[in-house]
């Protein structure tokens, strides 16, 4: 466009010029006489002349880049992926690419430059290449023009020949409007399939919760009838076995049977937290009490082990708005882990502290085994477990880190883990500034 401003700038020059020396030619005919201007006049032709080419020339060079800047303007529409449609200010269509007409083969041989775009729509309409507009028409057209009016738009809808699309409209400054069309198809088809594996991921989850709540039920029921003759047995509460080694029996099968309960529990309660299910029972309580409870609950197997407990409580620290069991239990899941791969004369430390973004951390450090960065993400798996070193021969099923993590995430915060082998371990719980009660 600056181009052809330009040719018409040069243009204008050129007959300002020849007038000029037309005015000139006549003065010397008029005023200094034929004869004597003849010499003059014919100068001034001469620079006419001159002019005149000169300008040609300069014509001819815009002319050309104007042609080259078409040409170019042209390539690059042509090379969109997307169809290209640009009206006028009269609504006429000044140009397009070959991707608006095969999106829309109702307009072959139509879609041309002085095309209206309201006859564009009318035919759409009337071929029934948009769905929902048949028996109304001319209530589909006055719709679409109202779009097409707006400063900008953006229509996505599906049309009969199964494909989807997506047309963007908006205003040139000089009242035009640039229409571009984007096929969405094979987009659509992710989405409804990404919906489709959703569903069915969710029915399966469903499906397998209610598999082990009901299984996990069963189960629970035998073994506590198991588990509870073991320890009669165990006790001798009938009277005298008469064989010891059928205590010694008794005593594994109740060790057994306990071990195997833990174990049932926490998958039922991973699988609870991992599905939407499952519901806080919230409370206000004090943190040191529920730290004091789980601590006493680990000092046999810490003294067994040898492995020395710390508490270091902050004289600031908050109560807490969360499900006092589930937070026992995540405090027993982390103590106990760390309590367990600690060698003897090893530390573990429990810390209670205010976090700097208003919330509650409780942080377990021990100076056990340790893991190692790239086993992290492994241990954070349901039944992750590195097998090497003393971890192979402990025993555990790999569930109460992802159990605990489940859990605090489900109370809104935040679980972090830090670690190096034969370094030890750090692991936090973080909960969030609306569950924590300010005292006063």
């Amino acid at each position: 466009m600056r181009v052809r401003k330009n040719i018409r700038d040069h243009l204008a020059w050129i007959f300002a010029a020849a007038l000029a020396c037309a005015l000139l030619v006549w003065t010397a005919f008029n005023v200094l006489g034929a004869p004597g201007g003849l010499g003059f006049s014919a100068l001034l032709l001469l620079t006419l002349v001159v002019v005149f080419y000169a300008a040609w020339l300069e014509t001819s060079n815009q002319r050309r880049t104007l042609k080259s800047s078409e040409d170019l303007l042209n390539e690059a529409i042509e090379g969109l992926p997307h169809g290209f449609e640009l009206y006028d200010a009269d609504d006429r269509l000044v140009m397009c690419n070959e991707v608006a007409i095969r999106l829309q083969p109702h307009l072959k041989g139509i879609m041309k430059p002085g095309m209206k775009f309201e006859t564009a729509a009318r035919l759409a309409a009337e071929s029934g290449f948009v769905p929902g507009t048949i028996g109304r028409v001319d209530e589909w057209v006055e719709e679409r023009m109202a779009r097409h009016g707006a400063p900008s738009s953006t229509i996505e809808r599906r049309h009969i020949n199964g494909r989807w699309y997506v047309i963007s409209e908006s205003r040139t400054r000089d009242g035009g409007v640039v229409c571009m069309r984007t096929d969405i198809t094979e987009r659509k088809r992710a989405d409804v399939a990404l919906v489709a594996a959703k569903e069915q991921a969710e029915l399966a989850s469903r499906a397998k919760t209610e598999f082990l709540a009901n299984m996990s039920h069963d189960l629970r029921t035998l073994l506590n009838a198991i588990i509870g003759f073991a320890d009669i047995m165990k006790v001798e509460m009938l009277g005298p076995i008469g064989v010891p080694k059928y205590r010694e029996y008794a005593v594994a099968i109740s060790d057994s049977g306990s071990h195997l309960l833990h174990i049932i529990n926490d998958i039922l309660d991973l699988t609870k937290f991992e599905s939407v299910s499952v519901s806080l029972n919230e409370e206000e309580f004090d943190v040191e009490p529920v730290i004091n409870d789980v601590l006493t609950l680990l000092a046999l197997k810490a003294e067994s082990g040898e492995v020395e407990m710390v508490k270091v409580i902050s004289a600031e620290l908050p109560r807490l708005n969360a499900d006092k069991v589930r937070v026992m239990q995540m405090l027993g899941n982390l103590l106990s882990n760390a309590v367990k791969f600690t060698p003897p004369g090893g530390t573990v430390k429990i810390l209670a502290e205010p976090h700097d973004k208003c919330g509650l951390k409780i942080t377990v450090v021990d100076t056990g085994i340790g893991i190692s960065d790239a086993d992290i993400p492994l241990v954070l798996e349901p039944f992750g477990q590195v097998g090497s070193g003393m971890i192979g021969i402990l025993e555990g099923t790999g569930l109460g880190l992802p159990l605990v993590k489940a859990m605090i995430e489900r109370h809104g915060g935040e679980f972090q883990i830090v670690s190096k082998p034969s370094v030890g371990t750090t692991v936090s719980i973080i909960f969030p500034a609306e569950r924590v009660l300010r005292h006063g």
